[in-house]
C-alpha cells in the first residue's frame, strides 16, 4: 500500500492525523475527490475547503456522482454561483444543473433557466446596441451579426457554452413566428423543386448566414446543432403549397382592403366603379380568376368588361379623375402581389444613367480636385 492509500485510509477511518495534516487534505481537491468517490458519501462534501467549493472541476465532478441526488447538487451549486464570477466555467455550471434537473422533471429547473436565458439576453442587448451606435457603417453591421464572433472569441475554450450561444441563436433565427422559415425559403426559391435539389444543410446554412456569418461556418463544422431547423425545414416543404395560399389569400384581402379605402371617397367624382377598375386591371395583369376567387369580382363583372372595355379605357382617358383612380388602383394591387418588381421599377425611374462622356468628366473632376489641394 503506497504512501497516499495510506493517508486516504486514516482520513477515511477516522484514525489520527494532525490537525495541520487535516486542514491539507481538505484543501486538496483531488484527495477529497478520492474520498468522496470512494465512500459515496455526499456528506464528505462539507469537510471539504470553500477553495475547492468554489472549484468548477469539483462541481463537475459532484454532478456525475451524485446525478440523482438532486437536493445536494442544487446546493452545492448555489454555494459555487454565489462565490465564483460570471465567466465561462459559471455558465457551464449553470447549463449542467438546468439540464440535469429538467431530464428528471424537477421544477427548480425553472430557476436556471432564467439565468441561462438572462445570459443570453444580455449578450443580445450589447450587440445590438453596438450596432446602433453605428447605425451607418454597413460593413460593421454585417460583421457583428448577431455577435457570434464575440462568443466564439470569449468562450473558445468552452464548446458546451459555444453550443448554448449558437442554439439560443439559431433558435432566434428559426422561431420568429409559425411562417417565419416558410418565407425566407419562399422568398429564396421560386418552387418546391429548386428548393429540395439545394439540399437541406446547404439551404439551412445558407438562411443562418443571412443573419451571422460567423454563425454559419461554425454551424457549416457542427451540423448537429441543426437538428430543430432542420424539423422545421421539412414542415415547411410539406406545407410549400399551403403557405402560397395562405400567403396569396392575405395579399387578396389587403388589395381588398386597401381599394376599398381609397375608392370611399372618390366614388361621387368617379365615373368607373371599383369592380369596373378591378375587372379592367385584373384582365392587364392575368389575375382576373383569381379576383373571382377570392370574390373580390364575379363572372358578370368579367361579362360586362368583354363588350364595355373599350368605353372604359375612352373613360380613363377622357376623365383626370378616372385615369388618376385607375393607376392609384393598380398601384396598390402590384405593389401588393409583385413587391420586389414594383421596387425595381421605382428604383430603375430614380436611377441616374451615368454615360461615359459623364464618368470621364467626373475622373477629370476628381483629378482637378487633387491637384489644387497639392
Amino acid at each position: 500500500m503506497g504512501k497516499n492509500d495510506e493517508l486516504l485510509n486514516k482520513y477515511i477511518n477516522g484514525d489520527d492525523l494532525s490537525e495541520e495534516t487535516i486542514e491539507k487534505l481538505e484543501n486538496n481537491k483531488y484527495f477529497m475527490e478520492k474520498v468522496i468517490d470512494i465512500t459515496n458519501d455526499p456528506k464528505m462534501y462539507y469537510y471539504c475547503s470553500d477553495r475547492i467549493k468554489k472549484d468548477p472541476g469539483f462541481i463537475r465532478f459532484l454532478m456525475k456522482k451524485f446525478i440523482s441526488n438532486l437536493d445536494f447538487l442544487c446546493e452545492v451549486t448555489d454555494f459555487y454561483l454565489k462565490n465564483s464570477k460570471n465567466n465561462s466555467d459559471y455558465i457551464e455550471i449553470v447549463l449542467l444543473i438546468r439540464a440535469i434537473l429538467k431530464s428528471r422533471n424537477d421544477d427548480r429547473y425553472e430557476k436556471y433557466n432564467i439565468m441561462r436565458n438572462t445570459f443570453y439576453s444580455a449578450l443580445r442587448l450589447v450587440v445590438e446596441k453596438a450596432k446602433e451606435e453605428k447605425n451607418d457603417d454597413y460593413k460593421y453591421q454585417y460583421d457583428m451579426g448577431l455577435g457570434f464572433w464575440y462568443i466564439f472569441d470569449t468562450y473558445s475554450n468552452n464548446e458546451l457554452v459555444i453550443n448554448f450561444y449558437a442554439k439560443k441563436m439559431l433558435e432566434e433565427i428559426f422561431d420568429d413566428g409559425y411562417y417565419a422559415l416558410d418565407r425566407i425559403l419562399h422568398s429564396k426559391y421560386s418552387s418546391l423543386e429548386e428548393l429540395e435539389n439545394k439540399g437541406v444543410y446547404s439551404v439551412l446554412i445558407n438562411v443562418v448566414s443571412i443573419y451571422d456569418n460567423m454563425l454559419a461556418a461554425y454551424v457549416s463544422i457542427h451540423k448537429n446543432l441543426l437538428k430543430k431547423a432542420i424539423d422545421k425545414y421539412y414542415k415547411v416543404l410539406k406545407r410549400w403549397d399551403k403557405y402560397v395560399d395562405v400567403e396569396e389569400s392575405k395579399k387578396y384581402d389587403i388589395i381588398s382592403t386597401k381599394v376599398e379605402e381609397y375608392m370611399s371617397d372618390k366614388f361621387y367624382d368617379s365615373i368607373l366603379f371599383e369592380r369596373e377598375l378591378y375587372a379592367l386591371i385584373g384582365k392587364q395583369l392575368g389575375i382576373e380568376d383569381k379576383l373571382i376567387q377570392y370574390q373580390i369580382i364575379d363572372n358578370v363583372d368579367i361579362d360586362i368588361l368583354k363588350e364595355e372595355e373599350q368605353n372604359y379605357y375612352a373613360t380613363i382617358n377622357s376623365s383626370l379623375i378616372d385615369r388618376i383612380n385607375y393607376n392609384n388602383v393598380k398601384s396598390i394591387i402590384k405593389s401588393t402581389l409583385f413587391p420586389n418588381q414594383q421596387l425595381q421599377e421605382e428604383t430603375i425611374k430614380k436611377a441616374k444613367v451615368l454615360s461615359l462622356d459623364d464618368y470621364r468628366k467626373s475622373q477629370k473632376k476628381e483629378k482637378l480636385d487633387k491637384s489644387r489641394k497639392i
